[in-house]
């Protein structure tokens, strides 16, 4: 996941762990995850080939695909607000009828 140019306050989601010996600097703000709970997806797709986002059907539930899946992906940027930090957090979203 890319950060906007000048872009301080961000978090980034990473399925691998950094190279060994990376700047701290570059990998301080990295929250690493190799997969997503089964309480929220049943979908397993290994990290390499997978792309996280939402589905939204009157409710909103989190899943995976593959790249490679023709979803029709609509992206959007969330700001979380808290202990007078803000971070904002990029993702995309499938609305299924």
């Amino acid at each position: 996941m890319g950060v906007p140019e000048g872009m301080t306050d961000y978090l980034q989601l990473a399925f691998v762990l950094p190279i060994p010996g990376a700047p701290k600097s570059l990998t301080a703000k990295r929250v690493y995850y190799r997969t997503m709970p089964a309480d929220l997806t049943k979908s397993h797709v290994p990290y390499w080939r997978a792309k996280g986002y939402f589905k939204i059907n009157g409710n909103v539930k989190s899943s995976l695909t593959n790249w490679h899946d023709p979803l029709d992906f609509n992206s959007f940027m969330m700001h979380l607000n808290g202990n007078e930090e803000t971070v904002a957090v990029t993702g995309d979203y499938v609305i299924e009828e």
